[in-house]
């Protein structure tokens, strides 16, 4: 290789260097596009997204049953027990069973070791 093909390689070189620098600086230095940068994060449900959430509200899975805040019967009471059944629960159901009174259990099925 001559002096000459050599200068000439590495004056390419450090033209495309020079470019190439030049060209990165002014991608990292390129505001964001105003459509973006002007309107603000929509949110819905904890996650954000760059337009907004628009259409119809779908309706509700389940309807809000009403609320009780005192039992409906007279002379009764409403009672519950969590976290069952455990050692005393046989207990528990006999001394039921003897007075005559009526509870409602309710099951986690097959889930009751984790729905906390």
């Amino acid at each position: 290789m001559t002096l000459f093909n050599l200068l000439a390689v590495v004056g390419y070189i450090l033209a495309f260097m020079a470019a190439w620098e030049s060209s990165s600086l002014q991608v990292l230095a390129a505001p964001l596009p105003p459509r973006i940068a002007s309107q603000p994060l929509h949110t819905y449900n904890n996650t954000y997204f760059p337009y907004a959430v628009t259409g119809p509200t779908p309706p509700p899975l389940y309807q809000p049953g009403e609320i009780l805040d005192q039992c409906t019967r007279p002379n009764s009471y409403a009672i519950s027990f969590d976290d069952g059944p455990g050692q005393l629960t046989d207990e528990l159901l006999d001394y039921l069973d003897e007075h005559n009174l009526k509870v409602t259990f309710f099951m986690n099925g097959d889930n009751w070791n984790c729905i906390y």
